[in-house]
């Protein structure tokens, strides 16, 4: 059954939201659901906001993934998808499961440690197919269940070296398949409600336009300011989704 389940305010409020995090992803390659979802996730519930992002994210992931074709590492790109198509639906058990209250908390936690870790200078000094694995796996539990898959793609790739245009090759992979099989498994649980998907076709047009802004811009970057950036994108997520947490928890 075809159900409305936003207001008028809430649905103008995400699509901001979303806009602007396209930016974000096209500047960074990987900040679309870190900035998105602790920001729609006050607007909406947080089971609600982590359909909405990945449905709305869909366009930008291809996006990234068709500018950047060329510079993927495969074998690095194959076994993290393959480990986070196998965490996924863990995630959405986790969703379906948890309450709004947990999943916020978790969402700031995710967020907050990685920013942490980053900015003191405590990362993978080098990558290894366990670290693949693993950190792939992750992601696909986080991706379906908090929608924050980006940390452990990010520290695993960042361990691995590569070059900006590699970094952003194999991250649009891991994030396009990630955001295709979520569709697919919303889907399937009857999760994707009509006022998603016309959100999703009013937003994506713009949303388009300010990720290929994005992505102009990150390519005049040089390397150090690149790393710059990926941080800024980390922290100011971690504090938007601190900054959640604490209100939810505040008023509940």
């Amino acid at each position: 059954m075809v159900r409305i389940l936003m207001s008028a305010s809430q649905i103008a409020l995400l699509a901001i939201i979303l806009t602007a995090s396209g930016f974000v992803s096209g500047l960074s390659g990987f900040g679309y659901f870190l900035a998105a979802t602790p920001l729609c996730s006050i607007v909406v519930a947080p089971a609600r906001a982590v359909i909405l992002i990945t449905v709305c994210g869909l366009a930008p992931a291809i996006q990234d993934f068709v500018r950047f074709r060329q510079d993927i590492d495969r074998p690095v790109a194959t076994r993290m998808t393959i480990a986070s198509l196998v965490g996924m639906p863990l995630g959405l058990v986790v969703l379906e499961t948890v309450g709004d209250a947990p999943l916020r908390l978790t969402i700031a936690v995710v967020t907050g440690t990685v920013t942490i870790l980053m900015l003191t200078g405590v990362e993978l000094r080098r990558a290894t197919r366990t670290s693949d694995v693993l950190l792939g796996f992750l992601s696909g539990v986080l991706n379906t269940s908090v929608g924050t898959n980006g940390p452990p793609m990010v520290i695993n790739l960042r361990a691995h070296h590569l070059s900006i245009s590699r970094f952003r090759g194999t991250i649009s992979t891991l994030f396009l398949t990630a955001q295709v099989v979520g569709v697919i498994l919303f889907a399937s649980r009857g999760k994707i409600h009509l006022d998603v998907v016309l959100l999703a076709l009013a937003v994506v047009p713009v949303q388009m336009l300010f990720v290929l802004a994005g992505q102009r811009l990150s390519l005049r970057l040089a390397q150090r300011r690149f790393d710059h950036v990926v941080l800024a994108v980390l922290l100011a997520s971690a504090i938007g989704a601190t900054i959640n947490a604490v209100v939810n928890l505040a008023t509940g």
